[in-house]
């Protein structure tokens, strides 16, 4: 059997001075366990740590009353040891007896590591692309998703590329936005033109043309040659 505390929450949110805190739902948890998303949005409610009185945040913030604030639930017929994935690749195992788990990592080196596991619990944690095995289980591995994007071939020699500090270099086939290379290619085309009509309102008009002209990275001179093309009749 197993015995482990009863928590309020599976997972918990918190500023870095450890004072405040918030209980994600299953919901939060799922978009911000996300690792292709920066960012998720949180709509809990925030509460401070000293006046809590739940045994997650107890344990969360080390505090001596841990032990009241906790109630224990024994768990019969566990199968023992069992891993628990916490987060990053971090593995929680608990056991009863002392055993050995070997670490082999997919990488250039391909090196064999051990490492024990000590009762009643044992944190590990795995690098990317690393797997821990032993008699009793297997750990599997994690792995960071990454892309390359071949840059199309120009027939020009170079273009003029300005960072955000104002210097200007040439390199062949890139253009800056924000200090970020780009492709030259694909851009998104002028699909309005501005007649000076009355049913033609410039403002709407320039704000499209100035958003298409910061997507596309267009500088000054492009932009000025490009809006020109765009006017006709009276305009």
């Amino acid at each position: 059997m197993v015995a482990q505390y009863e928590l309020e929450a599976a997972v918990i949110a918190a500023n870095q001075e450890k004072t405040k805190y918030m209980l994600l739902s299953n919901q939060e948890i799922d978009k911000c366990s996300n690792p292709l998303v920066n960012f998720c949005e949180i709509k809990s409610p925030v509460y401070p740590v000293n006046l809590s009185k739940l045994c997650v945040i107890a344990l969360f913030a080390n505090k001596e009353y841990w032990k009241a604030k906790c109630t224990v639930k024994v768990r019969p017929n566990t199968v023992l040891p069992m891993a628990t994935y916490l987060t990053d690749s971090m593995w929680a195992v608990t056991t009863i007896n002392e055993f050995r788990i070997t670490i082999r990592c997919d990488d250039k080196t391909n090196m064999l590591t051990d490492q024990i596991i000590n009762p009643p619990t044992t944190i590990i944690n795995l690098k990317r692309a690393c797997t821990a095995t032993s008699d009793h289980l297997t750990l599997l591995p994690t792995y960071q998703m990454e892309r390359h994007v071949q840059l199309p071939e120009s027939d020009s020699q170079g273009n003029e590329c300005t960072d955000i500090y104002g210097t200007t270099t040439e390199n062949p086939n890139t253009r800056s936005i924000h200090g970020r290379s780009v492709p030259p290619s694909n851009e998104y085309p002028v699909r309005r033109t501005f007649s000076g009509a009355s049913n033609d309102v410039w403002n709407e008009f320039i704000q499209y043309f100035e958003n298409l002209s910061e997507l596309n990275v267009w500088n000054n001179e492009k932009s000025r040659r490009i809006l020109l093309s765009t006017l006709r009749g009276q305009a």
